[in-house]
């Protein structure tokens, strides 16, 4: 019963959504590490050391187009594991934009994105700047939901608290996402 009135009101609410990327709808994003799962095990050859790593990270933006084809917003990142029975955590949220271009079903897009956040490993804190920037693409299935694809990279810094260690960040990014436009 709870799931013939829960696709009712989705059903009702895709409805009355209004269109694709038009100046005023909002935007809810989710990527693909958007609901990561991970979990691993590193033995290294010829030696007695092993490391076994679990993560959970959800990473998603919510925007509001201020024009067509522009959705601006805060991206939100949160991530946690265990590192060899080491607690570790991750957030970070900023600023987030993205432009697509107006080809039909189908719209290329670039987007930026700007992350300030904490990192704790253990007893270790640490802060975390990350400028992103991607290139990608969505499908439009229909007016209100879309699934995609995007590629990039990200450079930053992470500094120890108490400390003047500098680590700096390059990351390459691959992935896939869905959008929801009401």
């Amino acid at each position: 019963m709870k799931q013939l009135i829960f696709s009712l009101l989705f059903m009702l609410s895709a409805g009355l959504a209004s269109a694709q990327v038009d100046a005023g709808s909002f935007i809810l994003n989710a990527n693909s590490s958007g609901l990561k799962f991970e979990s691993s095990s590193l033995e290294v050859e010829n030696s007695t050391q092993e490391s076994d790593f679990r993560e959970f990270e959800i990473d998603f933006a919510a925007g509001y187009t201020v024009i067509d084809n522009l959705p601006v917003g805060v991206r939100f990142f949160l991530n946690a594991g265990e590192n060899n029975n080491t607690d570790f955590s991750t957030f970070a949220i900023g600023p987030w934009a993205r432009y697509y271009f107006d080809t039909g079903d189908f719209k290329p897009f670039g987007e930026i994105a700007l992350l300030f956040g904490n990192i704790e490993n253990g007893s270790q804190d640490r802060s975390l700047f990350l400028f992103q920037i991607f290139a990608g693409g969505e499908y439009f299935i229909t007016d209100q939901f879309s699934v995609g694809g995007k590629l990039g990279v990200g450079f930053g810094n992470s500094e120890f608290e108490n400390s003047s260690t500098d680590i700096d960040i390059f990351e390459f990014n691959l992935g896939i996402g869905f959008s929801f436009f009401f």
